[in-house]
Parts: C-alpha cells; sequence; structure tokens
C-alpha cells in the first residue's frame, strides 16, 4: 500500500472520475474498489505504463503532465495509481493536494512575502514531467 502521508496526488472528484474513465478504456483489470483510496492492477507498472496515458492538470495557466511512469507505484504483485480523489474536497471546492509524488519532480520556491509558489522541472525528472503555459504542447 502507498504512505498516504504525502506520497500521492490529489484531485477534485469530477477530474478523478475522469481519470477512472480513462484508465478503464485502456487497462481492462483496472480495479478502484478493492482499495478505498487508490486503483490498482495485477499487471506489472511497467506493462501498465505502455497501456495508459500521461496525465495532465492545468493549475492557473500552467498546464503540468506526468507520464504514466511518474504516477504509478509498484506494489507487492500490484500496480496502484497513485493518484486519488481529494477526501476533503466535498468541503474546498476543486483544490489539489500535492504529495511527493508530484513535488518531488520539481524545484520549488516559496515565496511567502509574495504568497507564491514557483515551479521548475528537476533536470531528473524531464523524462517523466512536463510543464508549459496553457495553449502551447510541451
Amino acid at each position: 500500500m502507498i504512505d498516504t502521508g504525502s506520497s500521492f496526488l490529489a484531485v477534485p472528484p469530477e477530474q478523478y472520475h475522469v481519470l477512472q474513465d480513462s484508465w478503464r478504456k485502456d487497462l481492462s483489470d483496472l480495479d478502484c474498489k478493492t482499495d478505498a483510496t487508490f486503483c490498482q492492477s495485477l499487471k506489472s507498472c511497467t506493462e501498465v505504463a505502455k497501456l495508459v496515458k500521461p496525465v495532465g492538470f492545468q493549475i492557473g495557466e500552467t498546464i503540468f503532465d506526468l507520464s504514466p511512469t511518474a504516477y504509478l507505484h509498484q506494489g507487492e504483485k500490484i500496480c496502484q495509481f497513485a493518484i486519488a480523489e481529494n477526501p476533503l474536497d466535498q468541503h474546498n471546492n476543486g483544490n489539489f493536494l500535492f504529495g511527493d509524488l508530484f513535488l518531488k519532480h520539481f524545484y520549488s520556491i516559496y515565496d511567502y512575502d509574495q504568497e507564491l509558489i514557483s515551479l521548475g522541472v528537476n533536470i531528473h525528472s524531464q523524462s517523466l514531467v512536463q510543464m508549459y503555459p496553457k495553449g502551447q504542447k510541451g
């Protein structure tokens, strides 16, 4: 099981259900019921990564694309999708929770005075994630 302390990305329910539908089209053995938080497959993550598509999120005017390898987690005899529905979103409309699944791929700068967070792709993650302005493909 994934350590849910910070190892996942939680998205608003509407977006999560769209992701599940997309994964179901690509992966016949997708199981989103056995684990209360994460979808999973009995295939290896190497196999699953070849079948599913990258996941993209728009935050502000920036698009963040994660390759399947960036959001899959190999467990014992299962491959888990480390993107989950935000359990707090019923109270906070449209919020994302970014754990280390997402943040480990980026350099981050926190400017508390300006209330600004700046992100840049970590050089070691350039093949796994992309970020680019809305309207441009990375």
